[in-house]
């Protein structure tokens, strides 16, 4: 395939196939909830009128949620963007901390898909997640964005939750891609006193919680 065929699939990289189950009407209804509470708060962008969000059920027993876009955006611009939520996580009791710390996550590259153009943006993030070092940087961005938000002890209840349920491999994987519930304890620590660091460590995220340390110690004896 040529290299701009390759771009044009990348909105059908995030799309999922068949389902165990659907998520029952609670469960779309709980999620919704949430989502529409975040649009209000701390993801205001996203309260645009103009941006639909749908919910559908994924079955992909590598991700739990995943955020994406729809072909229209991708081609035409239209706001129209698509959460995706395995039901397995209500069968193993999501708390709705986590859920909600997770979706927060989620609706972060909602708001990049948003902010960002199909060139400039939309497809930079699809090669990006193909590649191992720059997905870990982006994730790590998306979570410190979190952090800014104050949604940063959300997203550590879910790590908590999710990380008993993984595989060892797996959760090797997780702890290098995303920021650690040690990591979002360090970073709720220092982002009242020190927000400059927040926001400098989104544009060049530490790779884990001594790079973090580090950093913090080099900028407050300088």
């Amino acid at each position: 395939m040529n290299f701009m065929f390759k771009l044009f699939l990348i909105p059908f990289l995030f799309m999922s196939s068949s389902v165990a189950r659907e998520l029952s009407d609670i469960e779309e209804r709980r999620v919704i909830r949430i989502i529409e509470n975040l649009r209000q708060t701390s993801h205001v962008v996203l309260g645009n009128k103009r941006v639909r969000i749908a919910i559908h059920s994924i079955d992909n027993p590598q991700y739990f949620f995943e955020s994406n876009f729809t072909i229209g955006r991708f081609l035409f611009g239209i706001n129209k963007y698509r959460v995706g939520v395995n039901p397995i996580v209500f069968d193993k009791n999501i708390s709705e901390e986590a859920l909600e710390g997770v979706i927060a996550h989620e609706l972060v590259h909602t708001e990049d898909y948003f902010l960002g153009s199909t060139i400039r943006t939309i497809i930079p993030i699809g090669l990006k997640i193909m590649r191992k070092k720059a997905r870990r940087k982006y994730e790590r961005q998306t979570d410190l964005k979190l952090v800014k938000k104050g949604k940063g002890l959300k997203m550590k209840a879910y790590r908590l939750w999710q990380y008993p349920l993984l595989e060892e491999d797996d959760l090797k994987v997780k702890k290098k891609e995303y920021l650690t519930p040690s990591e979002f304890d360090f970073l709720e620590e220092i982002r009242f006193l020190y927000p400059e660091l927040i926001e400098k460590w989104i544009k060049n995220p530490p790779m884990s919680l001594e790079g973090f340390r580090s950093e913090f110690n080099k900028f407050i004896n300088s």
